[in-house]
């Protein structure tokens, strides 16, 4: 009887060790009755962007391989045509950033800062991460200093590095 829990001791420590050690992908962690999942690749900036909501889906036309950002915030540079300056100009509502969700023009926008939610429409590929998005429940992630925080809906989301895969439902 002590042999078999004893045994049974090492399996767990053993099964979590390896769990976290997969490197480049995600953390799981058990907190309460559910499960943490971060995908460690995506970090957030040290800035707070706990207000901010946006959806992201893929780009068309001349935005092809583009992300569209829609329900954002963000400061653009723009030239004032009489003086030759570039000033910041602080724009809301649709606009566009690349694989890294840095901005496609010259600009800053809070949707890396710490907090800020990210909903994903349809499948999109950044970061080396495919994420398929269910249409009627779209999975929802948020920036945090630890990685890319799942916090609910359905879908996949597969690693294009390792081959890991995770589903959502």
């Amino acid at each position: 009887m002590i042999i078999k829990r004893l045994w049974s001791i090492i399996f767990v420590i053993f099964f979590i060790s390896c769990s976290h050690n997969s490197k480049n992908f995600d953390t799981l962690k058990k907190e309460s009755s559910f499960y943490e999942i971060y995908l460690d690749r995506i970090v957030s900036d040290h800035c707070d962007g706990s207000y901010l909501n946006v959806e992201l889906k893929n780009g068309s036309g001349m935005f092809e391989g583009m992300i569209i950002v829609s329900k954002g915030s963000c400061i653009k540079v723009a030239k004032v045509l009489e003086t030759d300056e570039w000033i910041p100009v602080e724009t809301t509502g649709t606009f566009v950033v690349n694989k890294k969700l840095d901005m496609y023009v010259e600009g800053d926008w809070d949707g890396k800062c710490m907090g800020a939610k990210h909903t994903i429409n349809g499948t999109l590929t950044f970061y080396d991460y495919e994420f398929s998005s269910d249409p009627e429940n779209p999975l929802i992630f948020m920036m945090t200093d630890k990685g890319y925080q799942y916090l609910q809906g359905k879908g996949e989301v597969k690693d294009l590095i390792s081959g890991k895969e995770f589903t959502f439902s």
